[in-house]
Formats: C-alpha cells, sequence, structure tokens
C-alpha cells in the first residue's frame, strides 16, 4: 500500500461524506518489521498535512499480548499526539496476532474466543493504565467474543450477515442486501 495514495483517499472519503468524525486504521499487516516500516512512513506522511487531522488513525495492536511491542504503540500514539494527530488503538479480533515462544504466530478468534478475549483485554487494560481515555477499536469482531471484552469505543463486524436464527433467514444461510435490512439483521445478531 502506497501511504500517502491511502491517506488522500480517506481524506477523500471523509470530504465527500461530509462527516465531522471519521476511523481509519493506519495501514498494517502481519509482517512486524513490514508493519514497522508502514508505521514510520505513515507518520512522516502525516507531519504536514492539516487535511489528515479530523481523522482518528487507528494503530492496529499487533503482538499486543507482549509488553515490549505494546509499549512502541503507546510511544506512537504518543507521537502522532505530539504532531496534532488524533490516534487511537485498534485490536484484532477475526485473526489475533501474538508473539509466543519468540515467535510470531496468529489465532483464529472464532475457534478460541475465550484465549482471544483474554488477550485483548490485557491489551485494553494495559493501554488504558497509561492513557486512561485512549479510543480502542474491535477489529472483525465475533458475538462469541464481545461478551468476553471490557469496554470498547467500537467495533467492526461482517459476522451479521449471518443468519442468527430461522425466523430472520428465511431458510437463507446470508443477508441479502437487496431485500434485507442490514439494522434489522445486526440488532439481531446483537440479540442473539
Amino acid at each position: 500500500v502506497n501511504i500517502i495514495d491511502y491517506i488522500n483517499y480517506v481524506v477523500h472519503v471523509k470530504r465527500e461524506l461530509n462527516v465531522n468524525d471519521a476511523l481509519a486504521i493506519i495501514p498494517d499487516t502481519w509482517d512486524y518489521n513490514k508493519y514497522t516500516m508502514n508505521l514510520i512512513r505513515f507518520r512522516k506522511a502525516v507531519r504536514n498535512r492539516d487535511d489528515a487531522r479530523g481523522i482518528k488513525w487507528l494503530i492496529v495492536t499487533h503482538y499486543g499480548n507482549e509488553p515490549a511491542f505494546l509499549k512502541q504503540y503507546i510511544a506512537y500514539y504518543y507521537s502522532l499526539r505530539d504532531l496534532g494527530i488524533d490516534a487511537g488503538f485498534a485490536i484484532p479480533l477475526r485473526k489475533m496476532t501474538v508473539f509466543h515462544n519468540g515467535k510470531f504466530t496468529h489465532i483464529q478468534c472464532a475457534r478460541k474466543p475465550t484465549i482471544c478475549g483474554t488477550i485483548a483485554n490485557y491489551i485494553i487494560h494495559h493501554v488504558r493504565s497509561v492513557i486512561p481515555n485512549a479510543y480502542i477499536h474491535g477489529l472483525g469482531i465475533r458475538k462469541k467474543l464481545l461478551s468476553l471484552l471490557a469496554r470498547l469505543d467500537s467495533a467492526d463486524t461482517a459476522s451479521y450477515h449471518f443468519a442468527v436464527s430461522d425466523d430472520l433467514a428465511n431458510g437463507r444461510f446470508m443477508i441479502n442486501r437487496a431485500v434485507d435490512d442490514a439494522c434489522e439483521w445486526f440488532k439481531a445478531w446483537l440479540s442473539w
């Protein structure tokens, strides 16, 4: 991903939608070294851009179960704030990246919600112990995981598209955007 093109795109979408508040992920990757380079490039790219303000840029906490990595993300957060850039944190909750026994690995949160919940809560509590009002977003949250987590400020999911009841689905497995009300499906997903 070209960082400057990405920032331009996010700024353009925010302007076109005419919204006051917007969330955007700082481009990430599961490769920690590449992700670190993306963070460095992003900071350089937004340094003198007034149009990047008014967007809350989310730092994805890959391998956030490791205190040293989490400490780096918190320092990076402050470096963005020093530039006048609004920032927050995003925790991957579909496929969680973890550092375990000296290796980078992944956990499928749908299969291991308790482990993902424990790690996510560690990240939430650690970040908020340093930055009490930190904005924290859940990326790709699953229903099983939602009830296990401490307070998130926001979350996104595509899993509500799957039918949670036969009544709602009317014999179908997934939402049909041309026919169905996505809000109705989402409310059913939350209450299920």
